[in-house]
């Protein structure tokens, strides 16, 4: 439809205002393009750190002792340690807390001794893996090489205390692993507690009842996970004293997995083995034995050789005598032993840990070589290399030349012990070993030889020295061995460059009775003051790494923890998986965080912890990759040695005695949280944790005491000259984006209470409308008097699928006095002008007379003047060409006209198409509308708008206001203000009832709000001056600021704020602000579950206006925007028509008695 644009609001025919806003919008864009940035790219330079380089950068360096000379003349370590000069180093030779390496000759031979009868070979029908929860490589290993094996064992139950407590300790994914690849789990039992094997748990259970033993095997049996196969048990250092009581127990115990279908496996220690355990009694019972083929020197014993080759052949030789050869597994290991003996300890190392020390130690002539094949090297450690180490273990050589042995033996498999720990070249061994005997040769080709010679452990992350801050080494590199073939057809090996894996450097070891206290993910408003307030209580410091998105939202708190002597460290700024992080996202991430950390305390930091699972040691190279680039940044990477779990809310005494575990093995960095959660066993547990550690003998000491730094060198004070124009800058952004943030969650807060007042206002006022409706109602169905005759006026634009619908239901109208339907025809293209003329010709009467008005395309507005100024009577009813009139409607509608004071009357209209979801969407917006909002502006007598849909006019009032102009695009509205304005009274007839065609989809929804929006953008601008007006009463005073508060401001900004909230949530932040965005969707559920009960619908359909929240007003947000937009500029805009598809005669002619 046209219109003219020459006297529109809002209009600027010249286009000045528009040239001006694309300017001013494009100069904004830039400068705003431009700070983000130079804000960005500020934040890419990384802080000056100026923390010590021996620190940050923490090495230990290794120099080889390479006098081979003096090797040759040394039969032996020990021998080596009584030399009067055993180090021949240069004068002055410093090596940084570094540890010399020196390689030993190999122990005193012996000779194999040579079975004449080997047994037939026997493939391995059992490949049993040991793996660990506890460690990541052992679950990577397990992943990874899961098609070679055929059973795992895994840790899963402990019995403790002379009472002989069960304790139960899943491993959940090990357990899963193995469902899922069809493995058979074997939960293992032992008798240890922490790291101390407990004999009197055993001792206990076998002196107790048969009544109580039978109870205890039955509640194990109960406890056995899903999957598991049977158990696998563990014993040790048991009394041979109690071998039948001991012997007895196992048996019935046996009986007992068997009588549930479980198997039952017994592991075997080589040492007092036949003293402690009647074997051949229980082969009787036992499914498997796993025989330990790796402890010929253990923990206990002087440094050696791990698993000899004729000690592992003799054992296994002898063992297989009890029972059965098939129930007998060799358990074959993998690691390494690293013999301390200047502090008389013992460290169990991986393969890869090996490698690395030996690679730092330069250490040479390391070999497996005939007779013994074990292989061995020595080194010095400590800042003053007084510290003497021995380290021997085993590899993919010393693997396959066992594998070789006890593959002439007809036992039932092989188990490794453990998953994680192991040279990844075994698997090679296990495959060309079984295609050696699938293909009947006795010795591998000399590709397969040629397999083992490269030496790559890329993949793999070595850990080296104590304490829990870290550093990280220098790139991979290969390393190589040289392989030869025996006569005995046994692998010799020289180890000619060790492989150099990626590794970790741990330094900061801590005295044995100083602890540290670290809190990660906060700050947080309601968990960080209480820890504060306990800490301070306490008299005792901690060390907080923050978040950086927390500490923009609450930097008062970390000011309050850096006023009360706490650390401050870096935690990134959206905690996010720094090992699936770019370089350049790991480097915004520190220095955001750290920037914002200087601009709200004056202080840097150089203390940073990764988030998620690189806290202690890194175990893979993404994350090691991370720890490279913080320290490149200047960072100090800090780990974790004691995790009290309190993430998964265990409970307070789980978190306690988890403290009290790890701190007996040593652990000094204790892990909690004090943001991310509910955190309150955290809160209850601290003070308990505090004293406990007191009450041991502990000093909680701040972080730098560990590595002998100050806090001002961790967290130096900002000097004036070191705050240049960019790091201002970038103080100035945060303060900004702190202030935007702020600006939001205010504004969310005003939205929310402003509209709860609002509506409970409105709802309150609809209800008494809705009592004093039910007063009148019976009166209004008194029609004694006549009824006055009515001209009803019609602006048709190519309605032809609509308009028939509309006489009809006109028509049969139970209104009883003369009705002159007065039809304008404003240049329509189709056949509406036909269809009307139909029903002149065939229906129109002197009751009932149709008159049909044909004008050129000349808009709505002057269609409507045309009628009126062509209609005969003094009550005018307008209607939308697809008005369905119900029968009663024309009654109600005139009622009120009875009353002198009264210019207009505005209908009550429904959606008659509501079957899909947008549908349903406009149903609720137009129960609320007239349900609520437009009773109570009948209350208030300051209704805004008598819709085009359905309305009766005085015609006095008419003329008084009118004509209907061009101004806006909202003719109703405009008309309605216009009535007001000359001191007319306009009510509502909630019982004239009419159902009208909504939108069908997204584009005519668009088109049609758009067209309402700016229509009333431009009615409340015109009549502006009614707004807070002496005398405007409620119009002035609520009902037209309410429209600039609510369906401009609130429709506009309410989709923004949403994508604030819900962003928030993604980054974990916003709690405060969560109650208020909760509590208005529960105000959008009230409205539409109370609207729906005022429109006699059932209540539960409110639940469709939480999605209606995040689909339907946003589409309400974008047409107010882009009529801000479009009035702002001066831009043309014309009426567009709602394009007819008749779905709402559609519906009610499906369901002729539905009529919601």
């Amino acid at each position: 439809m046209s219109s003219n644009s020459n006297n529109s609001i809002f209009a600027d025919p010249h286009g000045r205002r528009r040239r001006f806003l694309q300017v001013t919008i494009v100069v904004i864009a830039l400068l705003l393009l431009s700070a983000s940035a130079y804000f960005i790219a500020s934040l890419l330079v990384a802080p000056e750190l100026r923390l010590p380089q021996q620190v940050r950068g923490y090495r230990t360096p290794l120099k080889a002792f390479k006098d081979p000379g003096l090797l040759a003349s040394t039969e032996d370590w020990h021998h080596f340690l009584e030399t009067a000069n055993p180090l021949p180093f240069p004068k002055n030779s410093q090596h940084e807390g570094g540890i010399s390496a020196f390689v030993s000759s190999v122990a005193t031979p012996s000779q194999k001794n040579q079975e004449q009868h080997l047994l037939e070979y026997s493939s391995f029908p059992v490949r049993l893996g040991y793996a660990v929860d506890w460690d990541p490589q052992s679950i990577s290993s397990l992943k990874q090489h899961a098609d070679f094996l055929t059973h795992v064992a895994t840790d899963w139950f402990h019995i403790v205390g002379v009472e002989g407590r069960l304790v139960e300790s899943p491993s959940e994914e090990i357990r899963s692993c193995c469902v899922r690849k069809n493995l058979g789990l074997l939960p293992i039992l032992r008798n240890i507690d922490g790291t101390t094997w407990q004999a009197e748990a055993i001792e206990g259970l076998f002196k107790s009842s048969t009544e109580e033993q039978d109870l205890f095997f039955s509640n194990l049996i109960k406890r056995l996970p899903p999957g598991a196969i049977g158990l696998l048990l563990d014993w040790n250092e048991l009394d041979p004293s109690y071998r039948t009581e001991l012997n007895q127990l196992l048996i019935r115990f046996g009986k007992k997995l068997h009588e549930s279908h479980y198997e039952f496996w017994i592991s075997i220690s080589t040492e007092k083995a036949e003293k402690i355990f009647d074997l051949q009694a229980l082969s009787e019972v036992a499914d498997r034995f796993v025989l330990s083929l790796d402890d010929e020197n253990s923990e206990p014993d002087e440094p050696g050789p791990l698993a000899e080759q004729d000690w592992v052949e003799e054992q296994l030789k002898e063992i297989i005598r009890y029972g059965k050869a098939e129930q007998w597994v060799a358990g074959l290991g993998c690691f390494g032993l690293d013999w301390n003996e200047t502090k008389g300890t013992v460290e169990t190392l991986s393969f890869v840990d090996v490698m690395a020390r030996a690679n730092l130690a330069l250490a040479e002539h390391v070999s497996v070589e005939a007779p013994h094949f074990s292989p061995s090297f020595h080194y010095l450690s400590g800042l003053n290399e007084k510290e003497e180490h021995e380290i021997w273990f085993l590899d993919a050589i010393t693997f396959f030349n066992q594998l070789h042995t006890i593959s002439h033996y007809p036992i039932g498999g092989i188990a490794l012990d453990r998953l994680g720990e192991e040279d990844p070249d075994i698997w090679k061994a296990l495959k060309f070993i079984s295609k050696m005997k699938t293909e009947d040769r006795h010795e591998p080709t000399t590709e397969e030889l040629e397999a083992f010679e490269t030496l790559s452990l890329k993949n793999e992350v070595a850990s080296i020295g104590r304490g829990d801050f870290l550093s990280v080494g220098d790139e991979p590199s290969k390393g190589w061995r040289d392989i030869t073939l025996e006569p005995t057809e046994f692998m010799s090996s020289l180890y000619e460059e060790f492989p150099r894996p990626a590794c970790v450097y741990h330094q900061g070891a801590a005295p044995l009775h100083q602890v540290a206290l670290t809190f990660d993910d906060g700050p947080d408003p309601t968990w960080t003051p209480r820890i504060l307030r306990i800490l301070k209580e306490k008299k005792v410091p901690a060390a907080f790494f923050v978040v950086g998105s927390q500490a923009q939202q609450f930097p008062d708190l970390l000011v309050q923890i850096l006023e009360e002597g706490h650390e401050l460290g870096n935690h990134t700024y959206t905690h996010q998986n720094l090992a699936a992080a770019s370089d350049e996202q790991i480097s915004l991430e520190l220095n955001a965080t750290t920037r914002l950390i200087e601009s709200i305390t004056g202080h840097s930091t150089s203390l940073f912890r990764p988030p998620y699972n690189s806290d202690a040691t890194p175990s893979t190279p993404g994350e090691l990759r991370a720890l490279g680039i913080a320290s490149d940044l200047g960072y100090l990477t800090v780990g974790e040695s004691i995790d009290t779990s309190d993430w998964e809310c265990p409970g307070v005494e789980t978190i306690l005695n988890n403290i009290k575990e790890e701190r007996v093995d040593g652990g000094s960095v204790i892990l909690m949280h004090d943001a991310g959660g509910n955190r309150s066993q955290t809160v209850a547990a601290l003070p308990l944790i505090i004293d406990y550690l007191h009450a041991r003998g502990d000093e909680i000491v701040p972080l730098g005491r560990f590595i002998e730094l100050p806090r001002d060198v961790l967290m130096p004070p900002l000097r004036h000259g070191d705050v240049t124009v960019a790091m201002r800058y970038i103080y100035g952004s945060f303060a900004t984006l702190r202030f935007i943030e702020m600006a939001a969650w205010t504004l969310l807060i005003i939205t929310t209470l402003l509209s709860l007042l609002f509506i409970l206002f409105f709802i309150a006022c609809a209800l008494l409308h809705r009592r004093r409706e039910k007063r009148e109602v019976s009166s209004h169905l008194q029609y004694n008097s006549s009824l006055p005759p009515l001209s009803v006026i019609v602006a048709a634009y190519n309605e032809e699928c609509v308009i028939d619908s509309t006489i009809e239901h006109l028509l049969a109208s139970s209104y009883e006095a003369p009705i002159e339907l007065i039809i304008v025809d404003d240049g329509s293209h189709d056949k509406t002008s036909e269809k009307v003329m139909r029903w002149v010709n065939e229906y129109s009467t002197s009751q009932r007379s149709i008159i049909l008005l044909q004008q050129p395309n000349t808009g709505k507005a002057s269609a409507l003047n045309d009628a009126i100024a062509s209609s005969s009577h003094e009550y005018i009813v307008t209607l939308d060409a697809d008005t369905m009139v119900s029968s009663e409607a024309l009654r109600f509608l005139i009622q009120p006209l009875s009353n002198p004071e009264v210019g207009a009357v505005s209908g009550h209209i429904r959606v008659g198409n509501f079957r899909h979801w947008l549908g349903r969407f406009q149903q609720i917006e137009y129960e609320f509308s007239f349900e609520i909002n437009r009773r109570a502006q009948d209350l208030l007598n300051c209704i805004t708008v008598v819709p085009g849909a359905l309305s009766a006019f005085r015609r006095k009032a008419l003329l008084d206001a009118g004509p209907l102009n061009t101004e806006t695009l909202a003719e109703d509205t405009d008309l309605t203000l216009q009535l007001h304005r000359y001191g007319w009274k306009v009510t509502y007839a909630p019982l004239a009832i009419a159902d009208t065609e909504a939108p069908q989809n997204i584009r005519a929804l668009f088109s049609q709000r758009f067209r309402w929006a700016f229509g009333t953008l431009q009615c409340v601008w015109k009549h502006r001056s009614l707004i807070l007006s002496p005398g405007s009463g409620w119009l002035g005073w609520l009902a037209l600021p309410s429209i600039w508060i609510f369906q401009i401001g609130i429709i506009a900004i309410t989709p923004i704020l949403d994508l604030l909230v819900i962003f928030s949530i993604y980054l974990g932040r916003g709690k405060a602000i969560y109650p208020y965005f909760i509590l208005s969707l529960l105000i959008d559920t009230v409205i539409a579950g109370l609207s729906a009960h005022l429109a006699k619908r059932s209540f539960l359909s409110a639940w469709r206006a939480l999605p209606m929240r995040f689909l339907y007003r946003p589409v309400l947000g974008y047409v107010v925007w882009k009529s801000l937009f479009k009035a702002a500029e001066g831009s043309w805009v014309r009426w567009k028509k709602l394009e007819r598809t008749a779905a709402a005669i559609k519906e009610k002619e499906v369901n002729p008695h539905i009529s919601y």
